[in-house]
């Protein structure tokens, strides 16, 4: 069991790809064993969502300009997280 935790946490650390191929592996018990397959599994719904200050600098990037433009409200921390994306929940400024 704690194998299987080790190798979920360096899974994550790695990034994105092998999160990604966490999840392939996750259901596949023809090639791990169940209690991996079961840690792994928590690369479905559990991944760590990334830090606020670098959310906001993708945000203002791909928008062109500072998010307080754009939107009212913008939640702090995600309400989501997985292996590509999170999800932030905002509203935008009436026109």
């Amino acid at each position: 069991m704690t194998r299987a935790i080790e190798l979920r946490k360096i899974v994550t650390s790695l990034g994105p790809t092998y999160i990604k191929l966490g999840q392939v592996l996750s259901i596949r018990p023809d090639i791990i064993s169940p209690v991996v397959m079961i840690e792994l599994q928590k690369l479905c719904d559990k991944v760590p969502s990334f830090p606020n200050d670098i959310a906001m600098t993708l945000i203002e990037e791909e928008l062109g300009q500072p998010w307080q433009e754009i939107y009212s409200e913008l939640s702090p921390l995600p309400i989501a997280a997985a292996s590509l994306r999170q999800v932030d929940k905002g509203r935008l400024k009436e026109k």
